[in-house]
């Protein structure tokens, strides 16, 4: 049976990829993405101190959770941005 903490890593890996790929198709306000960010943000750091990464977790899954929360914040700044630079009718 997998360790718990790898499990937790692992699920909000995948949550981390999903909202990801939702806030590049959202159309939501600026606020709300950004306060999603920040949570996500705060999460990672969470789990960091509550699952250490020396200890229990592969590296590479933390590899691939600071990669996912990368993406993230990049699709969220890239759809900010375009939204910016769209016209509005």
């Amino acid at each position: 049976m997998p360790d718990l903490s790898l499990v937790l890593v692992i699920a909000f890996t995948v949550i981390t990829v999903w909202t990801a790929w939702s806030s590049y198709r959202s159309s939501q306000s600026a606020v709300k993405q950004l306060f999603n960010l920040a949570v996500t943000f705060l999460v990672n750091a969470f789990l960091g101190v509550v699952t250490p990464w020396y200890a229990s977790v592969p590296i590479m899954w933390w590899y691939l959770l600071v990669a996912a929360t990368a993406a993230y914040a990049a699709t969220t700044t890239f759809s900010l941005t375009r939204r910016r630079e769209t016209p509005n009718p």
